[in-house]
């Protein structure tokens, strides 16, 4: 490799480890390796190069690529889930304060905008929503049991909320309809960086406002929908 390349990445690397400290480049690195290449694809050495830290620097932070991987979806998934459960808090409370009835538009808007607001994150964080869509396809028993773990509260709060709306919906159809809205909002964030071409208009670029504006009735349609067979 050109020795002024080396001299380039290695500046790099340091700039960045200067701005974010060692511990939270190693995971931004290691998010967009997982992302890229997946969890099992991506190695230690890739990570440790693509952060310009040495193996010491990964056994200090997190032992083990184990938990490593860990210390990732916990530092990404728990501010999301707990934001969920304080917005949940805030329209329900609202609700009962109003004397109305909780409405599934308030729910979803509670639901969706941690999640946008991961996406539109100052850094772009699009990463670890491909990271988190590539870890559902790898046999990872690891992986399942930590999003489960940290999304279990958030989904049983949602679920007796949407409950309390809609009586009659059936455990099966609730698990679909939350299905379908995640991965409604999953597919809006993944595309979003090529929604521009996509579209036609190089100067596009929805806003958070705009996709909450657009998911919000679209998502809250399919919960009051009856199946049709």
């Amino acid at each position: 490799m050109n020795d002024m390349v080396k001299a380039g990445r290695g500046k790099r690397a340091t700039q960045e480890l200067f701005k974010l400290g060692t511990r939270e480049l190693i995971l931004e690195k290691a998010e967009e390796l997982f992302a890229a290449k997946g969890i099992e694809g991506a190695s230690i050495r890739d990570i440790t190069a693509a952060a310009g830290v040495n193996l010491a620097a990964i056994n200090y932070h997190f032992e083990t690529k184990e938990g490593l991987v860990k210390a990732l979806f916990i530092s990404r998934m728990e501010p999301m889930e707990q934001r969920r459960r304080l917005l949940l808090d805030a329209v329900e409370e609202k609700a009962r304060q109003s004397c109305k009835p909780l409405t599934i538009e308030a729910v979803m808007e509670a639901f969706i905008l941690p999640m946008l607001e991961q996406g539109y994150h100052k850094r772009g964080n699009q990463a670890f929503f491909k990271m988190l869509g590539r870890s559902f396809g790898e046999p990872n028993k690891q992986i399942h049991e930590l999003v489960r773990k940290h999304a279990d509260e958030t989904r049983r709060r949602f679920d007796a909320a949407l409950i309390s709306i809609f009586p009659h919906l059936q455990p099966e159809e609730l698990f679909w309809k939350i299905n379908f809205t995640m991965g409604a909002v999953h597919h809006s964030l993944l595309t979003f960086a090529h929604v521009a071409s996509l579209r036609q208009k190089p100067a596009y670029h929805p806003t958070l406002e705009d996709m909450m504006r657009w998911l919000i009735p679209y998502v809250s349609a399919g919960f009051q929908a009856s199946p049709s067979l």
